[in-house]
């Protein structure tokens, strides 16, 4: 642990310049209160996280990792259900307030999957949803679903592109959860601003109304519902492929395995203090524009 913070302080220490000089703002929340992804790397060194969120009803945090398997962990790192899969890279999950259902992208079969959290040891998958015709052959690694009272569906799934052919962006879809006679729709996307990044995955902010994506290379933009860029922060790792946050305003961090000299295996999990509150004083830089 001691030797994890010290690397956190180093790398944060490297990163103040490029923070000035390029206009970011500082990052917002404390460093890591401790690293809690050990049990899932115990249970299967090869378990590489690609996506992560905080489900309210459980009160834990969901893991998918790019070999298709799932595992379920508390807040301090106990590992409490694992799901295993034959079917690989699966890259983002997510939780619906409407229904209360869990879902995950098959970025293979570039779908979205509702899994059976009440099954055992294998991922069961209760519906799916397929994109492809939409989304074609894109790297897909990032799905947020997003609550919204005038959809006919009380929200939408915002799913973000990575890499492949053409221009990155974010699309806004409709999914027939409710109604099994209609139709998947795009109703909305937008440009991603950094198009010479890969966007790892998408977080909604449902007290401030926003959106939270972070990229390789350490970045984490902060965003309008209509991708309007609010401010940019450097994340002290180089690997994030996932981002949440629970109630209490813990911010987690879900790496793949090129994160830091803990997870070199397998990635890891990082859980970070609650937001800081800026200060009076404190003025807020202009993002770099690209």
């Amino acid at each position: 642990m001691r030797t994890l913070l010290l690397t956190l302080a180093l790398t944060l220490m490297l990163l103040i310049p490029a923070i000035s000089s390029r206009g970011y703002d500082t990052f917002p929340y404390s460093l890591p209160k401790k690293s809690i992804g050990d049990a899932i790397g115990v249970r299967n060194p090869s378990f590489e996280p690609s996506g992560i969120v905080y489900h309210p009803v459980r009160k834990t945090l969901l893991v998918v990792c790019d070999d298709g398997n799932l595992a379920e962990i508390s807040d301090t790192g106990v590992l409490l259900k694992y799901w295993a899969s034959s079917y690989t890279d699966r890259e983002a999950v997510t939780y619906c307030p409407v229904n209360g259902a869990t879902y995950v992208w098959n970025n293979t079969a570039k779908r979205i999957e509702e899994v059976d959290l009440d099954a055992n040891d294998t991922i069961t998958i209760l519906k799916s949803y397929s994109l492809l015709t939409i989304v074609g052959k894109e790297n897909i690694e990032s799905v947020e679903f997003v609550p919204d009272k005038s959809s006919p569906e009380k929200g939408y799934f915002y799913v973000g592109t990575k890499a492949g052919e053409g221009v990155k962006k974010v699309r806004k879809i409709q999914l027939p959860l409710s109604n099994p006679k209609a139709s998947i729709k795009v109703v909305g996307e937008f440009t991603l601003p950094h198009q010479e990044l890969g966007l790892g995955d998408l977080w909604y902010d449902a007290e401030r109304k926003i959106l939270l994506g972070c990229y390789s290379r350490h970045l984490l933009c902060e965003m309008t519902l209509d991708g309007d860029t609010i401010a940019e922060y450097l994340q002290p790792f180089k690997a994030e492929e996932g981002i949440c946050e629970d109630p209490f305003g813990n911010y987690y961090i879900a790496e793949d395995n090129h994160g830091g000299p803990k997870y070199n295996i397998y990635g890891g999990v990082l859980k970070f203090g609650p937001r800081k509150k800026p200060s009076k004083t404190e003025k807020k830089s202009t993002p770099e524009k690209k």
